[in-house]
């Protein structure tokens, strides 16, 4: 991943985070502690971790297509774009539980259909034991995986700072354990990207809310699983 390409989509995360405020005014996504008794912080907080997270997906793009590195993430990306923009709608006008489920489940269907990579066909278990489990059924398992991770995200984001510090490290550990020196590359750019989001978020100036959830799950869960099918320098077991 070009260095030049990388320095912009950190800066431009760096800009959101900054602008935080005006940009969730702006889409009307505030999270208002009044209007949800439950809710602990006080001030109207702005919900654009999916501008943020989006960005980075846009950023790949763009370094693909100029550099023509990797047509597996421009799938991912565009997916990641995708249910981006679904959360961002949900924390806009609240979609009913149907919808958003639904439309997880098309994107992580179209997900796996575009980038075949994606598909498990076994699963290596670190008692010795391979389970083989075959063409249809593989592509039911991936997108089972893909949007439990995706739904996981968003129920784990109740506290400042956890999503995002725990997809620093799956993106560090998928950058040391992968071949791929472009895929490497990018695992760096998203974490280094999301450390800049987690100082922010830590101090409260903005939340992921669901659309930046929604993105993150999808961007780790699919990268995980290339570089579970394709890229692992270490033997990677399902257990």
């Amino acid at each position: 991943m070009s260095l030049v390409v990388a320095y912009i989509g950190i800066l431009t995360v760096l800009i959101i985070a900054l602008n935080a405020r005006y940009f969730g005014e702006l889409l009307g996504v505030m999270d208002d502690p009044a209007l949800e008794s439950h809710k602990k912080h006080n001030l109207p907080t702005p919900l654009v971790g999916a501008l943020m997270v989006g960005n980075l997906a846009i950023i790949i793009l763009t370094n693909q297509y100029i550099f023509q590195t990797s047509t597996k993430m421009t799938g991912i990306s565009i997916c990641t774009i995708l249910i981006a923009a679904l959360g961002l709608l949900d924390d806009k006008v609240r979609l009913s539980w149907q919808i958003r489920l639904g439309v997880i489940c098309s994107i992580c269907i179209l997900l796996v259909w575009w980038v075949p990579e994606l598909r498990l066909t076994e699963l290596a278990w670190s008692f010795g034991v391979t389970t083989e489990l075959g063409r249809y059924p593989g592509v039911v398992f991936s997108v089972l995986c893909l949007m439990t991770l995706v739904i996981a995200f968003n129920m784990m984001d109740g506290f400042n700072g956890g999503v995002i510090g725990l997809s620093i490290i799956l993106f560090v550990i998928m950058a040391l354990v992968a071949t791929n020196p472009h895929r490497q590359a990018i695992c760096l750019f998203i974490a280094s990207a999301l450390g800049i989001m987690f100082v922010y978020n830590m101090k409260g100036e903005f939340f992921l809310g669901d659309g930046g959830a929604y993105a993150l799950g999808l961007l780790a869960g699919s990268t995980a699983l290339l570089t579970y099918n394709h890229d692992g320098t270490y033997t990677i077991y399902a257990d």
